[in-house]
C-alpha cells in the first residue's frame, strides 16, 4: 500500500497524453465544487448510469438527441412543461394515450384542430356529465353517403335558434 498525503496546492502538468487505470473501485471525494473543462469531445461509457442530485439539475445545449433502446419513463412531484419555439410533435408507432386524472385541456390560439383518422372510428363518451360544443358559427357535419344520424340512448332534445330540425 502507498498513502501520499499533500498539504496546499497540488498541480500536475502532463505535456502529452495520460492515462489512469483502476483496477478495482475508483472513488473520488471533493470535500467543495468539483470542476471539469473538456476542450474537446466528453464521451463516458459504463455499465449503468445511476445518479442522485440532491439539488437542481441544468442543462444548456445547442441541440440534444436521445436514443434508447427500451422504454423512458418520467415521474415529477410537480407540474411538467415541455415549451418549443418551433413546432412540436408526440408521435408513437403504436397508440398514443393522452390523460388526465383532472382534465385534458387543448388550446389553440390562432388555427384549427384537426383530426383525421385513416381507418376506424372516433369515439366520445362522456359517463357521467355531457358533452358539449359552442360554436361561434355553423355546425357541419359531412359524411361521403350525406346521411348523418343521430342516435341518443334516452329522449333527446335539439334546440335550434335558427333554421329546421327535423
Amino acid at each position: 500500500e502507498d498513502r501520499l498525503i499533500i498539504s496546499g496546492a497540488h498541480d500536475i502538468v502532463v505535456k502529452g497524453d495520460a492515462s489512469l487505470r483502476v483496477y478495482g473501485d475508483y472513488n473520488v471525494t471533493c470535500h467543495k465544487d468539483y470542476n471539469l473543462t473538456v476542450n474537446g469531445n466528453f464521451n463516458l461509457i459504463s455499465k449503468n448510469h445511476n445518479r442522485h442530485i440532491r439539488g437542481n439539475i441544468d442543462t444548456k445545449a445547442k441541440s440534444e438527441n436521445k436514443k434508447l433502446e427500451g422504454s423512458s419513463t418520467l415521474t415529477a412531484q410537480g407540474a411538467v412543461a415541455h415549451t418549443a419555439k418551433g413546432s412540436a410533435t408526440i408521435a408513437s408507432l403504436d397508440q398514443l394515450h393522452l390523460g388526465g386524472s383532472k382534465g385534458l385541456n387543448m388550446q389553440v390560439g390562432q388555427g384549427d384542430i384537426t383530426g383525421n383518422i385513416q381507418q376506424g372510428n372516433f369515439h366520445f363518451e362522456a359517463t357521467q356529465g355531457s358533452f358539449e360544443a359552442k360554436m361561434q358559427n355553423a355546425v357541419k357535419f359531412l359524411t361521403d353517403s350525406g346521411a348523418i344520424h343521430l342516435i341518443a340512448a334516452e329522449a333527446a332534445k335539439i334546440l335550434a335558434k335558427q333554421g329546421n330540425v327535423n
